[in-house]
């Protein structure tokens, strides 16, 4: 082999192992999504309250803060895609956020509608893409698949409900979910 041939693949190699990794993650997004979306598993809504353990785990040594606020009637049952939803939000979040960011949780009922807002104090979502936030392969990150948020709003319309956000350039953004309130019995 000659060394321009090694050149080209000291060169090239990463790129493509890049690009297959981006497609790899793609797939499983795509594939965890539509999983999530068949399931029909309900689960009390206390054990959203675990996804603040997750979340912190995330973090890990960064200087980020969370504050958590569940008013959620304790014997509520939604379903399990609604965990997803959760985790996704705040996923989202916390790779937004600078190391000193807050990342804010709060759910409560609302008349018939169980409402779920996740906010943060990153860097806002640039209006340009605000109309498209929520379609495939629309990201801001520089290592995201854009998939993320597509697949919430899947998720928050198969339960019937709605997702907004408000956001404003260096304020940070609010990500509001409603979703009709089904009392049910957990699986």
């Amino acid at each position: 082999m000659t060394s321009i041939h090694l050149q080209l693949i000291n060169r090239y190699l990463p790129v493509i192992d890049q690009g297959l990794h981006r497609i790899k993650d793609i797939v499983h997004n795509l594939l965890v999504g539509l999983k999530i979306e068949e399931n029909d598993q309900n689960i009390n809504v206390e054990h959203v309250d675990t996804l603040r353990e997750l979340i912190t785990a995330d973090i890990g040594d960064r200087e980020i803060s969370v504050i958590w606020d569940n008013q959620a009637d304790k014997n509520l049952c939604v379903p399990v895609k609604l965990e997803q939803i959760v985790y996704n939000l705040l996923k989202n979040a916390l790779e937004v956020l600078p190391d000193d960011g807050t990342i804010t949780f709060n759910m409560h009922e609302k008349g018939a509608f169980l409402v779920i807002e996740v906010g943060d104090s990153g860097p806002g979502i640039p209006s340009g893409i605000r109309n498209q936030l929520f379609d495939p392969f629309v990201t801001t990150k520089s290592n995201g698949t854009g998939l993320g948020l597509w697949v919430v709003y899947r998720l928050v319309q198969s339960m019937q409900g709605i997702i907004e956000v408000e956001s404003e350039q260096g304020q940070g953004s609010i990500f509001h979910v409603s979703v009709p309130v089904i009392r049910v019995k957990a699986a």
